[in-house]
């Protein structure tokens, strides 16, 4: 099994060992970065970060606050620039 499926399968599969203090902290952290992605979306870096892929990538993962997709990694990348660009 691939590193990702591993990874996957640990995510999707939640334990009752898990504290709850750790579950809250991680869906709270979720929403912070997912939030941070639609404010960031329009920042400089994430548009500059989607024009220097934008040629390269046509594909079908969304961008946060952007209608355009590109494929996954490149999404990964500009979405990642929009998370940080806004992160406090």
């Amino acid at each position: 099994m691939s590193a990702t499926r591993q990874l996957a399968a640990l995510i999707s599969t939640r334990s009752a060992d898990y504290p709850q203090a750790a579950i809250a902290a991680s869906r709270d952290a979720l929403i912070d970065t997912i939030a941070c992605m639609f404010a960031g979306a329009k920042m400089p870096v994430s548009l500059n970060a989607c024009a220097a892929v934008r040629n390269w990538s046509l594909g079908d993962s969304m961008l946060f606050g952007n209608a355009e997709t590109l494929n996954p990694p490149f999404a990964a990348m500009v979405n990642g620039a929009a998370a940080h660009a806004f992160d406090y």
